[in-house]
């Protein structure tokens, strides 16, 4: 199973923490049990490829996690100073001052005592009686690692910000959550419910869904996810919040619609008429007849898939929209109103919206009217504007409503109608407007008027019939050739007057399932409840619900029965109250259902999820309790005991339950550890307080406890139960850290500790034992002939000494007695010592030469002598012959070709020199150096000189130039010797030529050009530079010249800005810079941009310009010179009256609306007569002017046009079809009704009628349902049948035949609308699905595997297997002992311990590693105080000591013994004096 699941998990959703199932093979299945421990890993180079393995490939994140740390931990600890010397405490790798002792500031050697009465553990020091941790622990002594943020779900800390986790859980601080479980989107009553089916997920990615809760059993998700919110999860590898694609991360999401994944959420987009669901995400079908008020008003709402429709009660139809039912009833309609009464009838019947919409104000269908909704309120715009029937609009003004005839009634009829008159009576032809084509008011009082007894008037025979078209109402006059007679229409017959009076033809009862209501001439029936009318409305058939309506009978089957239906529900599934639905059954109700578990309902079934502890019975219904005693290696190192749903360990004394309850460990009570017991007392005891299994454990010699008691014998059953992995390692499998037990354990040596055992790593001077746990002296002396070369060499303990012969000093980089270096103490005067045995000379360069005393170089060489030095390049050649001590004793900073730098002779002041030898004498500066001061006079004096200038000149400030400095006046031109434009006020010549000035002086003298030898001397720092240092104190000083202060008149029109080294003008608005940019010109902005002004002429003034406008525009808008457009229409509102003012460029115009035009001033907008312009307006109509158009009246018969502007022909099929139930003709002034194929025409020439052909064959749709329709029939085929083309009848489906696999693993027999399975041994028909499913004998729990194996279900059967570890069929698997069949992975020297379905290596003594890898630990190297009096040597996994002169090997060649007392007398007369 575990193989299965994993290798089911999506590559893309690996980081969401997501595993989606497969359909077929672990859908369903119960969560894997945890995966057992680990299994040693081999070295890293030596790990399986992540894709390989039979765990899943996967290495945990702990595994790369840890090694990442151990990489990391190595890097720091080879970057740390090592400690030296003696008292130091550790490893190589990480080492600390011992107890008691610290470094010097600065230093690397542990040479200072402490006073302290305690021991610190874990590198801490001891300051005042108290330990001072290093970081990462704490405690007394230093013993308790820290966690700096804790280890959280249940982790501990076992180490410096190290945490061990439980299963489930990785990360740093055991934060990272990556169990897997169900997740679910409802919580109700503490219930889980809803899970989404196909998936497994983290509880982090449940959660920052639609989750709601979490895993089994099932926890609740936080209200806000952490670290990210929801709709994001954080990255693997970054930790950074990163969008969740919920679209693919969640199969099913928005199912029956259209899923869009949006940044931190998602989004469905759901056909018409369905909405999505707020707890299953799909989109589900939106009942409008329940949600929406007044649905249907008056009628009937009907849901259907993805939209409603309304069955209107006769007399209705529905309205364009189809929401609701508007009254197409006929009645009476007045059109006027007085005193509160209805008044003035209008001729015929009409529609309220006929009447109410055009002509009338009253209207009623009984004797009492009801008056019109007033017009513009809310009940008139819902019933003439949002009312209007599918099929056009009726009844428009000037229609002719309800009847076909001239003025509404019957075909031909020419009348207004009929007064109440006598029986028989006949009115006279064209007396009171009975005439054909002529309208009349009607007749008045009955019996009034001539009667006609014979056959002529006037002496004319007359066809009564012909001219009297009102005889014989409710039938057809037929003349005779005396009278005539009447034969009534259908629906009436002749009563004993001869008159046609209406038939009721309810007293037959001819409305089967339904009420009778007799109507003039015919009736019309009244269905029960699940009948409906035939379209003639003259009896009643069944309604087919099942049809009729696609939502009935959810997860059942729908049949129709006569005047209802019935649902036939799947299984699982029950009927609801009003049986029109199935819903599932929650079995979850039933008391003690999934008994010691959770019941999770589902559609059509339920699944039970076990607490921990039990495992779900066969029969699926409830759990049962897990025996956990039986699972090998339970409760090791105790007894197991099983409780209901969980189990014990009881521990012998010593040992308690651990933290996951499944082992035995150590206490953990701490007390002191003693390092022996000395005729029955503990002795030594150790620093701290430890638990009783890193006591003992540690060495079985020591004792433990307050008071003290003996550690178990090494070879009894406690020592066996307290240390079971043996000596070194603690029982719960940590290694004992002998080096902080006992920190006396190395005396001479640095302890490290190795994994179940440690080494001695001997000081300096020190060497290990064969032990490797003691260090021994090392005779330096005797070891290295070499040391004290030239001297005596004496050996100490741990060291050696040396004595030198005078005249040698003792170098401790050599170790050996080295000649004294005479000329350290520099005795040699300007040259170079040599030192040799025992003396040195002294060698001068060349140049000099050595002076009779031997120690002194007298200087002979001349060469060039440099003023100053300037980025290491010599500058300024002063003289080219000069010795160096004149050249660097006055003037020169550097001497010589290629030049050295001066160094001061300290011996002499500045201008003297030791010239020939050791006396200092005067420099002759003049002599020296000629020419020095340039333009005067040197003068020499004792140390120094001084240069005098002739009159008229100043010394500069370095007090060796002769400058002039008049004052004199400054011009800004030059040109041909004459000098123009000159500068108010006096100038000194740089002022002037290094600023503005082109000339200067009373002589017109021009300036230099810059770039010259002359410019750079007038102007040292530059263009913009004068010299205003006081030249007399000799300190010049080169300050910026303010043009703008020094030279006025500078930027006309302008400000002059002043800048270091030169200056700027800014110019004026309207002004800018000249060529020299020394003056401002005023700016031709007319010349630059002649369209500045736009619309007018621009005229340049002095900085500026001025706009001279065209008409119609104007200037100094918002304060802007450009000019712009008038707007006449707003400065005048009286313009355009009539239409509408539209301001142009310049302009205006006005715009006039249809059926207006300009007046002749073109200011205002007047009406057009249309009817005086045309006589073909308005035909069969008359026109009428209206202000901006016209409107036609019509003549009768014909209707105005929607804009009123035309007359046309009244279609009365277009006005409810004629009346006609089918088919409808227009003619002009006539129309006729026929009927469609499959329909007859009744008498009353406006019906048609079906024929039921269900009603005369009964049988017509065997194997399904008949059902009559207008004009024909359809069979509704019942379930295991389908339809024939025509779909007139039902064949049966031979589903055998149809798919071959809807039995596979089964046989097929096909039945009379249905099939039957017969399944192969292995496979059962599951209740609601169809054919043969495998039996997944592992999750229902019909398998006899060994609980050390995994059930893996196969198609018809299930496969046992051992789980690695364990061997055997699968019905029965023993552990497999790796370690004699030989196939563990343990290194040679490593001793391999079979546990129950694994192993463990662990290192020789002698050797260290992981068990896996051992190599050899070098006792010798390591512990320096081995084998002491003795040469250690290191062998594989141990060591051996070669003993000195004197010693002897112990019997474990680990030790030297004593020897003789005459050799120890040597020795110790060999001991140099204290």
């Amino acid at each position: 199973m575990g193989r299965r699941r994993r290798l089911c998990l999506q590559p893309y959703f690996l980081w969401l923490g997501c595993v989606a199932l497969w359909a077929q093979g672990t859908a369903g299945q119960p969560q894997p049990p945890p995966p057992k421990p680990p299994r040693p890993q081999p070295p890293p180079q030596q790990v399986r490829s992540a894709t390989t393995g039979s765990e899943g490939g996967f290495l945990a994140p702990e595994y790369r996690e840890e090694g990442a740390a151990v990489a990391s931990r190595v890097r720091r600890r080879g970057q740390q100073d090592v400690l030296r010397g003696p008292n130091v405490c550790g490893s190589r790798f990480h080492s600390y001052c011992c107890p008691g002792w610290k470094t010097l500031p600065g230093g690397n050697q542990c040479i200072v005592l402490q006073q302290c009465s305690v021991r610190c553990m874990n590198g801490g020091t001891c300051a005042d009686d108290h330990c001072q941790c290093q970081k990462g622990y704490i405690g007394a002594y230093c013993g308790q690692p820290v966690c700096e943020n804790g280890c959280q779900n249940g982790g501990r800390c076992i180490g410096p910000n190290r945490c061990a986790c439980v299963y489930g859980f990785t990360g740093p601080q055991c934060e990272r959550d990556y169990r897997t479980g169900p997740c679910f989107t409802q919580v109700n009553n503490q219930m889980c419910q809803g899970q989404l089916t196909g998936i497994v997920c983290t509880k982090t990615l449940c959660c920052a869904t639609i989750g709601r809760a979490w895993g089994h059993p099932c926890e609740m998700c936080p209200a806000q996810p952490q670290p990210c919110r929801r709709g994001f999860i954080p990255n693997i590898r970054t930790g950074a919040c990163q969008d969740v694609d919920e679209c693919q991360a969640i199969p099913g999401i928005c199912q029956g619609g259209n899923c869009i994944n949006t940044v931190g959420s998602f989004e469905c987009r759901c056909p018409a008429g369905h909405k999505q669901s707020e707890t299953t995400q799909k989109c589900e079908d939106i009942d409008e007849c329940s949600i929406i008020p007044g649905i249907c008003e008056t009628g009937e709402c009907s849901n259907t898939v993805g939209s409603y429709f309304c069955v209107c009660p006769r007399g209705y139809v529905t309205s364009t929209d189809g929401s609701r039912c508007i009254d197409q009833r006929t009645g009476m309609c007045f059109s006027g109103l007085v005193n509160g009464r209805c008044a003035q009838e209008l001729p015929g019947r009409m529609t309220k919206m006929q009447c109410c919409c055009e002509p009338g104000r009253c209207w009623g269908i009984g004797t009492i009217p009801e008056a019109c909704p007033v017009r513009g309120s809310e009940e008139y715009r819902r019933l003439c504007m949002d009312g209007l029937p599918m099929g056009g609009i009726p009844g428009s003004a000037g229609s002719r409503p309800g009847g076909t005839g001239g003025n509404g009634f019957a075909p031909s009829g020419n009348g207004n109608g009929y007064g109440p008159g006598g029986t028989g009576f006949i009115p006279i032809p064209g007396g009171n407007g009975f005439s054909p084509g002529v309208g009349g008011a009607g007749v008045g009082a009955g019996g009034q008027g001539p009667i006609i007894t014979g056959l002529t008037i006037l002496n004319q025979t007359i066809d009564i019939c012909k001219h009297h078209a009102n005889l014989c109402l409710n039938g057809r006059c037929i003349p005779t050739v005396s009278s005539y007679r009447c034969e009534c229409n259908m629906g009436y017959k002749q009563d004993t007057n001869g008159d046609c009076i209406d038939v009721d033809e309810c007293t037959s009862n001819p409305c089967t399932n339904g009420d009778c209501v007799n109507t003039p001439g015919s009736y019309y029936c009244k269905c029960h409840t699940g009948f409906q009318r035939t379209p003639t409305k003259q009896a009643c058939i069944d309604i087919d619900e099942c049809i009729q309506n696609g939502v009935l009978c959810k997860n059942g089957r729908c049949v129709n029965t006569d005047g209802s239906f019935q649902c036939i529900c799947n299984a699982g599934f029950e009927l609801t109250t009003d049986g029109k639905n199935c819903v599932d059954h929650d079995e979850c109700t039933t008391t003690n259902m999934c008994l010691n578990g959770m019941c999770i309902n589902e559609d059509g079934s339920f699944k039970c999820i076990c607490k921990p502890g039990f495992v779900l019975a066969p029969n699926g219904r409830y759990c049962t309790d897990v025996d956990e005693c039986q699972t090998p290696g339970i409760c090791m190192n105790g007894h197991c005991i099983n409780n209901e749903g969980s189990f014990r360990c009881d521990c012998p004394p010593g040992l308690a339950v651990g933290m996951d309850g499944r082992v035995c460990v150590d206490t953990h009570m701490r007390s002191t550890c003693y390092g022996g017991i000395k005729k029955g007392v503990c002795v030594r005891p150790f620093p701290g307080a430890v638990t009783k299994s890193e006591c003992c454990c540690a060495n079985p010699d020591y004792g433990f406890g307050e008071p003290c008691q003996p550690c178990p014998a090494k070879n009894s059953a406690e020592f066996h139960g307290l240390c079971s992995s043996g000596v070194g390692i603690t029982v719960d499998g940590r290694d004992i850290n002998e080096c902080a037990l006992d920190p006396d354990i190395c005396a001479n040596g640095i302890c490290e500790n190795l994994r179940g055992s440690y080494r001695c790593n001997c000081n300096s001077g020190y060497e290990p034992d064969a032990s490797g746990r003691n260090c021994i002296d090392i005779d330096e002396c005797l070891v290295n002939r070499l040391l004290c070369d030239n001297g005596l060499c004496r050996n100490t303990p741990g060291s050696y000494s040396c004595t030198c012969p005078p005249g040698y000093v003792f170098r401790t980089e050599t170790e050996t007695c080295e000649d004294i270096n005479e000329c350290e103490s520099n005795p040699c005067v300007n040259g170079a010592c040599r030192n040799n045995l025992g003396s040195f000379n002294c060698e001068c360069s060349p140049g000099s030469k050595l002076s009779s005393t031997g120690l002194i170089c007298i200087d002979s060489l001349k060469g060039t002598c440099w003023l100053n030095i300037q980025d290491s390049r010599c500058e300024v050649n002063i003289n080219g012959a000069t010795l160096k001590s004149e050249c660097c004793a006055t003037l020169g900073a550097a001497w010589g070709s290629p030049c050295e730098r001066c160094e001061l002779d300290t011996a002499c002041p500045r201008g003297l020199a030791r010239i020939k030898g050791v006396t200092c004498e005067d420099v002759n500066e003049c002599e020296v150096f000629p020419g020095v001061c340039p333009n005067g006079r040197c003068v020499n004096s004792k140390g120094s000189f001084h240069c005098e200038c002739p009159e008229g000149l100043t010394l500069d400030g370095t007090g060796r130039v002769c400058l002039d400095i008049r004052m004199e006046q400054c011009y800004l031109k030059w040109d041909e010797d004459e000098c123009i434009h000159p500068v108010p006020g006096k100038f000194r010549m740089d002022a002037c030529c290094c600023a503005v000035g082109a000339a200067w002086g009373t002589e017109c003298e021009e300036c230099p050009k810059p770039g010259t030898k002359e410019y750079e001397t007038l102007c040292p720092r530059g263009a913009g530079f004068a010299n205003r240092g006081d030249v007399l104190t000799g300190r010049p000083f080169y300050k910026d010249i303010n043009e703008c202060k020094a030279f006025p008149g500078m930027c006309t029109y302008g400000k002059c800005r002043n800048t270091i080294g030169s200056f700027k003008c800014r110019c004026n608005s309207g002004f800018a810079l000249d060529m020299e940019e020394r003056n401002c010109t005023d700016i031709d902005e007319c010349r630059i941009s002649p369209d500045l002004c736009g619309s007018g002429i621009c005229v340049n003034t002095p900085g500026s310009f001025e706009c001279e406008c065209f008409e119609g525009y104007e200037s100094g808008f918002m304060m802007m010179k450009n000019c712009m457009d008038i707007d006449e229409c707003e400065r005048n509102p009286l313009l355009c009256r009539g239409g509408t003012c539209v301001n142009t460029e310049g302009s205006f115009q006005c715009d006039c609306p249809l059926g207006h035009e300009l007046s002749p001033s073109r200011e205002d907008c007047v009406d057009i007569n249309e009817c005086s312009l045309s006589d073909n307006l308005c035909r069969n109509g008359k026109c009428v002017n209206m202000i901006g158009t016209y409107q036609c009246s019509c003549n009768p018969g014909y209707q105005a046009t929607p804009d009123r502007q035309g007359c046309t022909d009244i279609d009365e099929c277009m006005i409810m079809n004629g009346g006609c139930d089918t088919q409808c003709t227009n003619s002009e002034g006539s129309y006729e009704c026929s009927c469609s194929e499959g329909y007859a025409l009744m008498p009353d020439g406006r019906s048609c009628a079906d024929i039921d052909e269900c009603e005369n064959n009964p049988d017509i749709c065997d194997g399904g349902q008949c059902t009559n329709i207008p004009g024909e029939y359809r069979c509704l085929c019942y379930d295991g049948f389908m339809a024939s083309m025509d779909m007139k009848t039902c064949i049966d489906v031979n589903e055998c035949d149809l798919n071959s696999n809807i039995c596979m693993f089964g046989e097929c027999e096909n039945t009379k609308g249905s099939f039957i399975c017969h399944c192969q041994l292995g496979y059962s028909v599951k209740k609601g699905t169809t054919g043969c499913t495998d039996v997944d004998e592992c999750e229902i729990g019909a398998h006899n595997c060994d609980m050390h194996a995994s059930c893996l279900n196969i198609p018809g059967s299930f496969k046992c297997s051992c789980r690695e570890g364990w061997i055997g069929n699968g019905i029965k698997c023993i552990d497999l002992d790796e370690c004699s069949n030989g196939t563990h992975q343990c290194s040679i020297n490593a001793q391999c311990v079979n546990t129950p379905g694994s192993y463990r290596c662990a290192c020789s003594e002698g050797f260290t590693g992981d068990g896996f890898t051992c190599s050899d630990v070098d006792e010798c190297a390591e512990n320096i105080n081995l084998c002491e009096n003795g040469q250690c040597l290191n062998v594989p996994g141990a060591y051996r000591c070669e003993c000195e002169m004197g010693f002897t090997p112990a019997s474990d060649s680990r030790s030297c013994q004593g020897g003789s007392p005459g050799f120890q007398l040597i020795f110790k007369l060999d001991q140099p004096q204290q």
